[in-house]
């Protein structure tokens, strides 16, 4: 139960866990603190903005693809959030052409919907949900306009799908049975009938949940395969190259599972690969440009990323480690330099930071660059925010109730 316990709460390096941070108690307090309620909207707000400079540390590698200078996060925009943000997801919630923001804000029990308005600037919907820890977007009543899936916890523990309005707004949610204290969620079309399924991890019961789409964004009841202790992270990818999607499970273990689909959206049983001490969430990328989908995973009490290279059948290379900042709790895949290779960002609760590990074109990465975020990042999405072609990222910080966007520059 770790992942749950300790990411959403009081992260190593924070001050609740320096003064004698017990993650069962404060998980038992946080869970009775929520409000169980159905999902709804509430006020529209504006929200205040102010920027800071970030960390002045940028990578300059050779790889500058068509930057003459060197590549970093010049400033971060910080804007207010919701009590505790722990989960963040990128999507064109009103089909301008820019993309959005869903945040969940897990002590107010509800996720804000944070609109672009252009340029990078945003003002947010808020709708209060049953008791919310992570959330994933995809259309899935395929209607065109991106819904929301939302991982509910304590008492509910469940997995609510709220319908886009086709306007940005979002009806309440219809929940799902998932296993007990749901940790993540993962979008993919596990059986091929070209509507989107769902996965989530369970920190109790060992195990993932499968919803599959009846195809008009209802659910079928779930289906549960054996993925190792402690699930704080699920990703879904196409591993085997067999045309249908897989999933990486993070598990309290200090490994990753694979559970290959028997392409039917059934899975067999999972083949564990190592990682370093208690990996918090995973990532997806094709690092050295074989074609395949490789791994990053977050290793929050190891202080690093470990990269795990496909062997090309769907089976990985041993783990390559890379230093991080305290505490790594969220990464997500981006090419930050322009060069053609993907790179990878993380978040690092316990030093207030995102990193940047450059890719060198091999699948190796060098030292990671850091910039400054407010305190406590617990999670990382990318997107082009500001529409000047270069991928930015948006930070959710829990100990500060901010999300800070931070664009992309060639310095």
């Amino acid at each position: 139960m770790r992942g749950l316990e300790v990411r959403y709460f009081a992260p190593p390096g924070s001050s609740v866990h320096d003064s004698g941070y017990d993650p069962t108690v404060a998980r038992n307090l946080v869970l009775l603190a929520i409000a169980l309620s159905a999902c709804g909207r509430t006020e529209l707000e504006a929200l205040a903005t102010r920027d800071t400079q970030a960390d002045s540390s940028v990578n300059s590698g050779s790889n500058t693809g068509q930057c003459n200078g060197t590549w970093g996060f010049a400033t971060q925009h910080l804007y207010s959030a919701g009590n505790r943000p722990t989960s963040v997801a990128v999507g064109d919630f009103n089909r301008d052409g820019s993309n959005d923001l869903a945040i969940v804000n897990m002590f107010d029990g509800a996720v804000g919907v944070y609109f672009n308005k252009g340029a990078g600037a945003f003002s947010s919907v808020s709708y209060n949900c049953a008791a919310p820890v992570a959330l994933a977007v995809g259309d899935f009543n395929r209607d065109g306009f991106a819904d929301l899936a939302v991982v509910n916890t304590a008492g509910t523990n469940s997995v609510g799908v709220m319908f886009n309005q086709k306007n940005g707004t979002f009806a309440p949610e219809m929940q799902y049975a998932t296993g007990t204290y749901p940790s993540a969620v993962a979008v993919g079309d596990f059986n091929g009938d070209g509507a989107p399924d769902l996965a989530v991890t369970s920190q109790n019961d060992y195990a993932v949940s499968v919803h599959l789409n009846k195809g008009d964004g209802s659910f079928l009841a779930r289906a549960t395969y054996g993925a190792g202790w402690a699930l704080s992270s699920v990703a879904a990818a196409d591993f085997n190259t067999d045309g249908f999607i897989d999933l990486a499970v993070a598990s309290g273990s200090n490994s990753v599972e694979i559970l290959l689909n028997g392409t039917d959206g059934t899975f067999g049983h999972y083949v564990t690969y190592a990682t370093g001490n208690s990996p918090e969430s995973i990532a997806v990328g094709d690092w050295n440009g074989d074609g395949r989908s490789d791994l990053a995973v977050a290793d929050y009490l190891g202080g690093s990323v470990s990269v795990l290279q496909n062997a090309g059948d769907g089976t990985f290379e041993p783990r390559v480690s890379y230093s991080s900042g305290a505490a790594p709790t969220s990464v997500t895949v981006g090419d930050w330099n322009a060069d053609g290779y993907l790179d990878v960002a993380v978040t690092s609760s316990g030093s207030n930071n995102v990193g940047v590990l450059f890719n060198d074109g091999s699948g190796r990465f060098g030292a990671q660059a850091t910039y400054a975020t407010d305190a406590g990042p617990l999670s990382v999405a990318t997107s082009d925010f500001n529409g000047d072609g270069y991928p930015d990222l948006a930070v959710a910080n829990g100990d500060d109730a901010t999300v800070s966007i931070l664009f992309a520059q060639c310095q």
